[in-house]
């Protein structure tokens, strides 16, 4: 039994870009039917005052009854006493490589739930590394990546994994992201900044995914799903770019542990990020091979956290988009499993069945991402019979697996939709369509580019399938 707390849910760094939203999110799950008790933390009393005032103004409530915690990264002893008073942290306070330990550490050592928004690697890990030993005698549930970044990829594979008859050998999750205006700026700089701590820190990520996965030795699959950076993909009509973080990250964390800790098969897993053209997607690719050496140098890093403007072409900023400029940016997932229609112990036959998830939202970076982050909670709160049996440091597809997560974000605005199942034709571009494959050769006077294109029977689109 939990020991009984003053608040259900403590909102720490409420004063923050990120903060002020989750306020309004809160607001509004109370004002439709949520029952949770309350408060804000941050180390300024003077700008909680000035939120409460800003959120009165702009809501006509009477916000005079909400309790303000101080608490503040460099004062441990008062994320102590704020972790004391709450069943639920949702910390807002980033980057999370910089100022997120302490709460994790308070967290732990109280049992005290701690939530976060992190969607970077080095932190996930770290937190693993040191705290789920503490946090497993505490009951602490310590899990990260609980917004944009990771629920929808890795709460979503999960999902798919429950509801897939048969086996599965591999899942991918694609993410879109469109805007009715090309030109608004789509990141605060808080957000902007936490993936530039990440870059500058990267070369530190792979000792420590060494070291969580040393005794991880899964079964090799008979048929490994293939490594390509850049490809178009018929399920979603789109080019697309690998991206190892932060989604591919945590949904390899979750497999990680359902094979370690659930004796499972794991599932291999990928995500990519769509782009409208192959001319863009290598754009984005050199664009990022670019920054990532930059960050590298500390001149490099002081020039990116500087000029956040000029290095994200506009899209990052430290005044933030504006409410009306968030609401415009949709996000869809599109998560791909493969498998069999069969359950066995080994497939001779290539995989012959597909099962597609979409997850649909708005305003990805802040409003669907507060949305997630506070259902989350909200779950820890009302379903703790359906959440793991012990503490511990968990990823969203491991903690909320068995909750109904996902019926609280479809009532919330953020969709999961399964898509009707297609079998017998697993391995082509898109199931139940005839492919007519075309080759052939492109000179100029520096280079020679071949290609290989399909038509599409059912959209009768020519695609390209490989540059070379």
């Amino acid at each position: 039994m939990e020991p009984k707390r003053k608040y259900d849910i403590v909102i720490f760094g409420a004063t923050s870009f990120t903060g002020k939203y989750l306020v309004y999110e809160v607001l509004k799950a109370l004002s439709n039917g949520d029952k949770f008790s309350w408060a804000i933390a941050a180390r300024s009393v003077d700008k909680m005052d000035e939120l409460i005032r800003s959120i009165e103004k702009d809501t006509g409530k009477d916000l005079s009854a909400v309790n303000k915690i101080t608490a503040d990264v460099y004062n441990p002893p008062s994320l102590v006493s704020m972790a004391k008073q709450a069943h639920v942290i949702l910390n807002c306070v980033g980057p999370y490589l910089q100022w997120g330990e302490a709460v994790v550490k308070a967290c732990s050592e109280e049992g005290t739930h701690h939530l976060d928004l992190s969607g970077e690697p080095l932190f996930l890990g770290r937190m693993e590394q040191k705290y789920s030993a503490v946090a497993e005698d505490s009951g602490a549930y310590i899990i990260g990546a609980c917004g944009f970044d990771s629920i929808p990829a890795d709460y979503g594979a999960s999902y798919l994994q429950q509801n897939f008859e048969g086996d599965i050998n591999s899942i991918e999750c694609f993410v879109d992201i469109g805007s009715d205006n090309s030109s608004v700026s789509t990141l605060h700089y808080g957000t902007y900044h936490s993936g530039v701590l990440m870059m500058h820190r990267i070369r530190e990520l792979l000792p420590l995914k060494r070291q969580l996965s040393q005794d991880y030795n899964p079964p090799k699959p008979t048929y490994k799903l293939p490594f390509r950076p850049i490809m178009y993909r018929n399920e979603i009509n789109s080019w697309c770019m690998f991206v190892p973080f932060p989604d591919g990250d945590v949904m390899e964390r979750t497999q990680r542990y359902a094979f370690l800790k659930e004796k499972r098969k794991p599932v291999q897993t990928r995500a990519y990020i769509q782009f409208p053209s192959l001319f863009i997607a290598l754009f984005v690719l050199i664009g990022s091979f670019f920054l990532g050496l930059l960050a590298q140098f500390k001149f490099g890093l002081r020039l990116l956290e500087k000029h956040p403007k000029l290095f994200s072409l506009g899209y990052a900023s430290h005044e933030g988009p504006s409410v009306e400029d968030m609401n415009k940016t949709k996000f869809t997932f599109t998560l791909v499993a493969k498998g069999w229609s069969n359950s066995q112990e080994h497939h001779s036959e290539p995989p012959n069945k597909v099962k597609i998830l979409k997850v649909r939202g708005t305003n990805p970076a802040y409003g669907g991402t507060v949305t997630l982050f506070l259902q989350a909670a909200i779950t820890i709160i009302a379903e703790r019979e359906r959440m793991p049996s012990k503490g511990g440091v968990y990823s969203p597809g491991i903690a909320f697996a068995r909750t109904t997560l996902i019926d609280r974000l479809n009532r919330n605005g953020v969709t999961f939709s399964l898509q009707k199942d297609q079998t017998n034709q697993a391995n082509s571009g898109f199931l139940g369509a005839k492919l007519v494959y075309t080759t052939g050769r492109i000179e100029s006077s520096s280079s020679q580019v071949f290609y290989l294109t399909h038509t599409h029977s059912i959209t009768g689109k020519i695609c390209p399938v490989l540059v070379t």
